[in-house]
């Protein structure tokens, strides 16, 4: 007879089906795609939206290394970058193979702060002042802005993954005990006994709680890069899972730094 999960492991996600995370398939075209080739502005701009509010936390920490001009903050600045992407709609120019999200909204930060500092120049007619606005000292891994920006929008990803587990948790606390077991490790013995002790679990229970966590994490990371690649789903299996792999090995790799 098959054992029925604990009571306390988190369900899978929705329309996850059987298949393998690293074999994903889509039902809709990822949120990118959807920018990037529909001609229905109002619904690329209510996918614009939705990614901008995900990655919020890239966009201004990357305004903050850049600097922006004195009388503004790297918020305001932020959210001067949203209301012009949405209301300039020009994506239609946009090639769907010239990339990612990540890239494109890497490379559209750099030109609009460079903007920025060229209207507050020409407002303040000729004068010489260069001061930024910085809101904290700089991290060790911001020597490289734009590698910088990969890593946060890296770990903003896994924060939208972690959110959707703690929608879907009867547990939310015991996930958060659970969360430094998930993202890029290899689960062993030695993982499984330290949350024993720190949930009282037994080891059992334990481990069958991080195996199916971890089963649920990766389908939804999986599905949460797709969302910022330009495949729909005419995409290949093979091409969507490839396309995936690539870029969460990019940010395991930018995540172990």
């Amino acid at each position: 007879m098959e054992k029925n999960p604990p009571p306390d492991a988190v369900p899978d996600p929705p329309n996850a089906g059987k298949r393998s995370p690293s074999r994903l398939t889509l039902q809709h075209p990822t949120r990118w795609s959807v920018i990037l080739r529909t001609r229905d502005p109002a619904k690329r701009r209510k996918a614009l939206d939705e990614l901008f509010r995900c990655y919020e936390h890239s966009v201004v920490k990357l305004m903050l290394f850049k600097g922006v001009p004195p009388d503004m903050t790297a918020q305001d600045a932020a959210q001067a970058f949203f209301a012009r992407a949405l209301a300039r709609d020009d994506f239609a120019k946009l090639s769907p193979e010239k990339g990612s999200f990540r890239s494109w909204l890497k490379t559209s930060i750099v030109h609009f702060v460079n903007d920025l500092w060229r209207i507050y120049k020409a407002q303040r007619r000729g004068n010489q002042q260069t001061s930024t606005y910085v809101e904290e000292p700089p991290d060790p891994h911001d020597a490289d802005p734009g590698r910088m920006f990969d890593r946060q929008f890296a770990l903003d990803t896994m924060d939208q993954v972690i959110d959707q587990l703690r929608a879907l948790s009867p547990d939310p606390d015991c996930l958060d005990d659970a969360r430094r077991f998930l993202p890029g490790r290899t689960l062993n013995a030695s993982d499984v006994g330290a949350f024993a002790r720190l949930t009282n679990k037994s080891n059992a229970a334990a481990s069958a709680y991080l195996v199916r966590l971890r089963k649920s994490f990766q389908r939804l990371l999986h599905e949460t890069v797709a969302a910022t690649l330009p495949i729909d789903p005419e995409t290949s299996a093979t091409a969507i899972d490839a396309a995936v792999a690539a870029e969460l090995s990019y940010f395991f790799e930018l995540l172990a730094e």
